[in-house]
């Protein structure tokens, strides 16, 4: 996935196929920057998440400024002319389609919940349910806003959400405190990864693991 909506997909019995998005329907058109991808609901399908970046138009006005090199001018009139950046969840199967949900923010991360259900967690502290991707369900919204979401995992059949290094699993429509508490480090966490052993919650300089009742923190044997 890519800043400008490119998308390469490869497939076992082939190399690298290019379907990047097209851009958005606005005027002028926006191209996605697709931040997360889940499957979709059919075989061979996927959901995409993220948001449409404004463009703007080339008016006489900036042109002039352009040929004239007033840079101040110039910067004023382009932020003018430039609208507010939309959320997009985009599905492909094939071919792309480019679903409504007129919600403030970045659709990212997006995660399947079960067989005909997907979680998606919009950057400014809310989370979304929807199985069809024409009607959503709100489940939650955070009490302060915020400014994206850590990782998400499926986590013993719930979602496990990682949080301003914090860990909390999802239970009907709250947020509740992870049984054991993510020990702090000196390094913020970047993600959490469930195996049938246990969790694994990766660090910028080391790697925590959780076998079910404690939390340790891995030593590499060099």
């Amino acid at each position: 996935m890519g800043f400008g909506g490119q998308v390469y997909r490869r497939r076992v019995d082939s190399g690298w196929e290019d379907i990047s998005a097209p851009p958005s329907s606005d005027a002028p058109p926006s191209p996605p920057s697709l931040l997360t991808v889940a499957p979709g609901p059919a075989p061979d399908s996927f959901i995409f998440g993220g948001l449409n970046v404004s463009e703007y138009e080339d008016t006489d006005e900036i042109e002039a400024a352009d040929d004239e090199d007033d840079s101040d001018r110039l910067a004023d009139l382009i932020l003018a002319a430039v609208g507010d950046d939309t959320l997009t969840i985009r599905m492909f199967d094939g071919t792309w389609t480019e679903n409504e949900f007129d919600v403030e923010g970045i659709a990212a991360p997006i995660l399947v919940e079960g067989a005909s259900s997907w979680l998606i967690f919009v950057s400014t502290g809310t989370i979304w349910r929807t199985s069809d991707f024409r009607s959503f369900d709100e489940v939650l919204a955070t009490e302060q806003p915020q400014d994206g979401w850590g990782d998400v995992k499926q986590w013993n059949g719930r979602p496990l959400v990682l949080n301003d290094d914090s860990l909390y699993v999802l239970q009907g429509n709250a947020l509740v405190d992870f049984p054991d508490p993510l020990p702090a480090l000196d390094t913020s966490c970047l993600s959490v990864s469930p195996s049938a052993a246990g969790l694994a919650a990766v660090h910028r300089s080391a790697v925590q693991l959780y076998d079910g009742t404690s939390w340790s923190r891995l030593t590499p044997v060099l």
